[in-house]
């Protein structure tokens, strides 16, 4: 029976990885395949893309992304394929996007990362790999798109769901049902007064991304609200239906990007004579304590925007080469364009203020010529005290002074879009200025306001510090408003140098980057502190605290476009997920350790027993080499012949044969040939397929034909079938993992080999089926 092929093809790798356990060289991922690296003389180096890509073209340009917690920024380069570059392009020659919609002043180099869903159901691309377990997954309104309920391992199926057809996302002029991003939220909300349903505005989906002990009650807030759009069908769930996963907001990360790309399309468009012939890479900035699943999550948001918006290509539905760099890194290698090199092995700490969080953590400059940051050396620090939490207070302050102004309450104007008018007003002109260790003042105009009568002199209780239609802030106020928040980000700074003092490492260093890095009060109390500091604790070296005032908000993605420019000297390339297929083999307890536990199923058409396993191609922990192919890994199918090929049509066509091969992700597993539904496979998430449409095959009598055999007692075991015999083999090309089927399989052609007139009917029908998908996001942020 050719069960025993595909049970002596398994028992076959699996002592070959029994063998290389005991061998002292380093193995190269795989416990199921052996790998031809460039350097083997069998070995195949693809120097060119194994599908048709967007053509080189006269220009490409690289674009930075920081895709932050309460701003967005996009920085991009320019630069030409023709010539050859001498030099590296310097920090005068990245561009930061600007002139984004409803941004009054038209020169904000971010947008804020805000999403206000309207009540019409935007349509979007279908993710094929929208849940891990499609064959658990029941038909519910809460989706708004369902998938096969059947296990695609066995081969049944009426469409190819590797082809995916773009749908733009909806964009009436209608404003009930215009999806509103970036500055139109607060534009709609506070001037316009929008009647829209507030639980259907987004803030801060990155937070849910994190798991940092300090986020934990806004992530609480904003998995409730994410559990409501998802039951009023506004967004997918991801995942499994019952369980609350990271995954959920990869339709509101996506919806968002669109718009951002959309509008990065045009602005390049306009100042830059971008047209399609343009390629584009893309740079993703990361916080360093994300997990591979964080930035996996990311990565597929961004292909998906690159689909919707079409800014950018995407080759075989993947994003080609992707690359990812530390946040830290990005702000780090911008802020170095304005000093002298940093001395090799020299301690420095980068305090990344953001919107919704701040973060602290120390390096080791582990590369001079260009500069590289090691891994971080203390363990981080941080705080739920960005600068979002200054609009807060200065909420909470107008409500406190203006509690008892009752007449300004008239012809639908609330307390609380008087506040968030004035709001805005502090977020675009008030905070970019104000410095309470200076002058601090500012007026605020608020309609129908009264002024203070005559006799409330400066100084006297009854003075409320208001003239007609103005509210005047001054230092007081300020302080009320900053001073517990900036005490709370010295709080992060301090504990980082308290404990590199401990460690005996001399800071001398600190770069100051992140949205909030902008704020003058933040940059006089930090710099006042750190010479306090350096006082109290009698260091015998001055702290330096580096800003970049005219570039904070965009430092970090245009410091992720000068990193990407020059990629050397980044991290090893060892990967930190392990990727596998969906596989299944004849049940033997004996030889496989996961099937001795595991529930086997029985093959209607062979009559055999199976077990449905993950056998991994790329190990974590492993090194990768930059340009490999796999091994072929032997794939066989079974699919029923049809005696009554009329009955067995579908709308008057005879049913397809498709075949699909499921590629899983997992972070903790290591070990091939374990359940699929296991313990050792818990976390396992779906993130490629390739279908192969083998109906040509039968039509051209290409298929061998099984005869069912008997058993024992003279019974018949399955029913008479196809079998379908092809390789699969994976690729890496920089970080991208590519893998293909080939028919013939190898097998098959060397069982031919000696009557050539079988040989060239097999070699005339010879076809192959490619798919792939990034694996950067299983790199450490900055591997080339």
């Amino acid at each position: 029976m050719w069960r025993d092929q595909l049970a002596s093809t398994t028992q076959r790798t699996h002592r070959l990885n029994n063998d290389r356990s005991l061998n002292s060289t380093v193995d190269w991922n795989s416990t199921t395949q052996h790998i031809r690296d460039d350097n083997d003389k069998n070995g195949i180096i693809l120097e060119e893309p194994l599908a048709d890509g967007p053509r080189k073209s006269r220009r490409r340009v690289c674009i930075g992304i920081d895709y932050g917690t309460t701003f967005t920024s996009v920085s991009y380069h320019i630069m030409s394929l023709e010539e050859e570059e001498i030099t590296l392009p310097q920090a005068c020659d990245i561009k930061t996007i600007r002139n984004w919609p409803d941004d009054s002043s038209g020169n904000a180099e971010q947008v804020p990362t805000e999403s206000w869903y309207p009540e019409v159901t935007i349509k979007r691309c279908r993710p094929y790999e929208q849940f891990d377990e499609p064959e658990d997954m029941k038909n519910s309104k809460y989706f708004v798109e369902d998938i096969d309920s059947h296990h695609m391992i066995r081969d049944e199926g009426e469409g190819n769901e590797n082809d995916i057809t773009p749908v733009p996302i909806i964009d009436l002029e209608d404003d009930s049902s215009e999806f509103f991003w970036g500055y139109s939220v607060s534009y709609q909300r506070y001037h316009l007064n929008s009647q829209r349903d507030p639980s259907r505005l987004l803030q801060r989906p990155k937070l849910m991304m994190l798991s940092t002990e300090y986020t934990e009650q806004d992530r609480k807030q904003l998995r409730q609200q994410v559990q409501h759009l998802v039951k009023a069908g506004v967004i997918r769930k991801y995942g499994r239906r019952n369980v609350s996963d990271m995954r959920d907001v990869r339709d509101i990360i996506t919806d968002f990007l669109v718009k951002v790309f959309e509008h990065t399309k045009k602005q390049l468009e306009v100042n830059e004579d971008f047209d399609e012939e343009c390629s584009v890479e893309f740079v993703l900035a990361v916080p360093t304590i994300w997990s591979s699943q964080a930035s996996r999550v990311l990565q597929l948001s961004v292909e998906a925007a690159i689909r919707a918006s079409s800014f950018g290509s995407l080759v075989n539905n993947s994003l080609v080469n992707l690359f990812i760099v530390p946040e830290p890194e990005a702000g780090v290698t911008w802020m170095l364009q304005r000093m002298s090199t940093t001395p090799l092995r020299e301690a420095i700490t980068c305090l990344d203020a953001g919107g919704g969080t701040v973060d602290c953590a120390t390096y080791q400059v582990c590369n001079t010529h260009p500069t590289r940051l090691g891994t971080a050396i203390l363990e981080p620090t941080g705080d739920n005290c960005g600068g979002s939490c200054l609009n807060d207070n200065f909420r909470k302050h107008l409500r406190s002074r203006l509690h008892f102004e009752k007449y300004l309450v008239c012809n639908d104007n609330t307390l609380e879009s008087i506040i968030n008018r004035a709001a805005r007003d502090f977020e675009a002109f008030d905070k970019p200025r104000a410095d309470i260790m200076a002058k601090a003042f500012f007026r605020y105009r608020i309609d129908h306001l009264k002024g203070d009568p005559p006799s409330a002199f400066p100084g006297l209780t009854g003075r409320k510090r208001f003239e007609n239609n103005i509210l005047i802030m001054e230092k007081q106020d300020y302080e009320e408003i900053y001073l517990p928040i900036l005490r709370r980000v010295w709080a992060v700074l301090k504990k980082q140098l308290d404990v590199a003092r401990e460690k005996t490492l001399m800071v001398k260093t600190v770069f100051l980057i992140g949205g909030f890095s902008a704020c003058p009060s933040l940059i006089s109390v930090l710099k006042a502190r750190l010479i306090k500091y350096e006082r109290d604790c009698n260091l015998p070296y001055t702290i330096r605290l580096i800003e970049d005032k005219k570039k904070s908000v965009a430092a970090v993605s245009a410091g992720a476009v000068l990193r990407a420019l020059d990629k050397a000297n980044g991290p090893p390339r060892v990967i930190q997920s392990s990727y596998g297929f969906l596989r299944r083999e004849p049940i033997d307890p004996e030889i496989f350790e996961g099937h001795k536990h595991a529930y086997p199923s029985k093959d209607p058409n062979d009559g055999d027993w199976y077990v449905d396993v993950i056998n991994y191609v790329l190990h974590k922990g492993h090194p990768v080499l930059a340009t490999q192919e796999f091994e072929p890994i032997k794939m066989l199918h079974s699919f029923a012949v049809d005696e009554d090929e009329e009955e067995a049509k579908v709308d008057g066509a005879p049913p397809k044969l498709l075949c699909h091969e499921l590629l899983y992700v997992s972070d903790t597993a290591t070990e091939s040939h374990f359940p699929f539904k296991g313990f050792k496979n818990r976390d396992v998430q779906l993130v490629g397929r390739v279908v192969t449409d083998i109906t040509c095959l039968k039509d051209q009598n290409l298929l061998e034909i099984v005869e069912p055999e008997t058993d024992h007692d003279g019974n018949l075991c399955g029913k008479r079938h196809y079998k379908v015999e092809y390789d699969l083999v994976p690729m890496i090309r920089g970080r991208d993992l590519i893998y293909e089927t080939r028919w013939p399989s190898s097998d098959a052609l060397a069982r031919v080999e000696n009557d050539r007139k079988k040989r060239r009917r097999l070699q005339k029908h010879e076809f192959k089926k490619t798919a792939q998908i990034s694996i950067a996001a299983a790199f450490m942020p900055g591997t080339s």
